[in-house]
């Protein structure tokens, strides 16, 4: 899976290309890139907007498209996969009335469309139905904390039960601290012990825990807190499979479920490593480069014989450990696997406070 980086803003006149400045000098924290026609001059030209937005689609994080929205339908259309892996797409009328979320509510468009609402002193138009009626959404529930869900085939099922005030279990492992947050009076919040028969008399049953069970026997939704912080050390041009599969086989030798995985986490000299990218990417995960000074410092603080020492790591970066440091540095209370050497790569993997 190809890493997703910036937001790209694809215009078609003079008048888009001044509303996609400001929306661009208004975005914190984001690399932006505007897309317009090769006679205007200006931003990356292009001579096909179909052609653009084709290459464009696979590979950025989000996408805003400054003209009507049916010309947007009909040039994001032929590239939609599904909600979970589509980039987000925002699209603003050339007058700078309205930001219109088109794909990906849930998934970033709604929050992106209200951003650009402010900048441009426009009206946001939000149609997911949650969010017009006021009612829960599981998917924006799981993303504010740190949540999973499994299987994402049960997702409709469960989001149409929600909307519908159908009666819905929320059962919570006893083993998982607890959360604070409003549920309407037909779901009912009860502690639960995995293993536990589900309790009968609901449309569809959420159960948050970490453990394997045996499904409610109706439409159900695990939702899997995202604890666990993956520290790795590769050599220069590891693959993506070889990473990946080093993660994999590490978690499951520790008993630990790979959709717990929160963060990747290495030395900032890894951060033109394509491979590393590509492994988070596929994991849906981020990847967070730190620092030699920040792992200095850790390193300093637990003291020695705290974490593995490798001599010619060491001699080379100035820490004796890549993986175990990472994950600590990036929030890791604790390491649950120590370092583990694989071809290429060495893993740790540290359990970090949830949510």
């Amino acid at each position: 899976m190809k890493v997703r980086e910036g937001l790209a803003i694809v215009v078609l006149s003079a008048r888009g290309y001044a509303l996609a400045e400001r929306i661009a000098a208004t975005a914190e924290k984001r690399r932006v890139a505007i897309y317009a026609p090769v006679k205007l001059g200006v931003g990356e030209p292009y001579r096909s907007v179909r052609e653009c937005v084709a290459a464009l689609f696979p590979r950025v994080e989000a996408l805003v498209f400054i003209g009507a929205v049916g010309v947007a339908v009909r040039l994001v259309a032929p590239h939609l996969a599904d909600k979970f892996t589509d980039p987000p797409v925002v699209v603003v009328d050339e007058a700078g009335r309205f930001a219109v979320t088109l794909v990906g509510g849930h998934h970033g468009a709604n929050a992106l469309a209200e951003e650009i609402a402010a900048a441009l002193g426009a009206c946001p138009v939000v149609t997911t139905a949650s969010d017009s009626l006021g009612r829960p959404a599981v998917d924006l529930f799981a993303a504010k904390f740190n949540l999973a869900l499994e299987p994402r085939t049960n997702l409709s099922r469960v989001a149409r039960a929600l909307l519908d005030g159908e009666r819905v279990a929320l059962l919570w492992d006893e083993a998982v601290p607890p959360v604070d947050y409003h549920w309407p009076p037909e779901v009912a919040v009860l502690r639960w012990r995995p293993g536990a028969p589900p309790p009968a008399g609901f449309a569809v049953w959420l159960l948050v825990t970490e453990q394997e069970v045996t499904p409610p026997p109706g439409p159900y939704l695990f939702l899997r807190p995202r604890r666990y912080v993956v520290g790795v050390g590769c050599r220069r041009g590891t693959g993506r499979a070889a990473i990946r599969q080093a993660i994999a086989l590490a978690m499951a030798e520790a008993g630990l479920p790979l959709l717990g995985l929160r963060e990747l986490a290495t030395v900032e000299l890894k951060k033109d490593e394509a491979g590393l990218k590509e492994a988070a990417a596929e994991l849906g995960v981020p990847v967070r480069f730190l620092p030699l000074a920040a792992l200095k410092r850790v390193q300093a603080a637990l003291g020695p014989g705290a974490v593995s020492e490798s001599k010619r790591v060491k001699e080379k970066i100035g820490v004796g450990n890549v993986c175990e440091l990472a994950a600590l540095t990036a929030g890791a209370e604790r390491l649950v696997v120590r370092k583990t050497i694989f071809p290429r790569v060495t893993v740790a993997v540290g359990v970090a406070p949830w949510p």
